[in-house]
């Protein structure tokens, strides 16, 4: 059996290239490792600018609301009229400091929150008016003369 030659490599004992100890200078002909500076410090995570909370809540509360006038108009009602104070406070706070940015978004919040809060009104009158002309009918003499005769049908053998 022969033996093999020891491997040369770069993590070889032998080798030049094997790792080195930290502080140790690096062997004649090399490069000496890259050094990096001291961390950088950021405020805020990369790319973070200051933000308009309110015009996104304006935003989120007015689609909502217009979803809501379809399945509930009380709900909407309301959402809406926050989407508005918000829609309000995201626009000024844009005035004050244009970095913060979203106006649009404030602004269609405050767009959505008001055509919620029309169409809950409509909605609700509308709503009203039907119920008052379904309890005026219940109470009319023709449909108590009718209840009566179904009454009366169904009692008599």
């Amino acid at each position: 059996m022969t033996q093999e030659p020891p491997r040369e490599g770069p993590h070889s004992p032998e080798s030049p290239q094997s790792p080195q100890s930290p502080g140790q200078a690096p062997p004649p002909g090399q490069a000496p490792p890259p050094q990096y500076g001291p961390p950088q410090h950021h405020h805020g995570p990369p790319g973070a600018q200051p933000g308009n909370g309110m015009a996104v809540a304006a935003l989120v509360l007015g689609i909502v609301a217009a979803v809501f006038v379809i399945l509930f108009f009380p709900i909407a009602l309301v959402l809406g009229i926050l989407a508005i104070i918000f829609g309000f406070i995201g626009r000024s706070r844009y005035k004050k400091n244009p970095a913060v940015g979203r106006n649009g978004m404030a602004m269609a919040g405050l767009i959505l929150g008001i055509i919620a809060v029309i169409l809950s009104i409509v909605l609700g009158v509308v709503v009203g008016a039907a119920i008052d002309e379904g309890i005026d009918e219940l109470n009319s003499e023709e449909f108590q003369q009718e209840l009566e005769q179904l009454e009366d049908q169904t009692t008599t053998p």
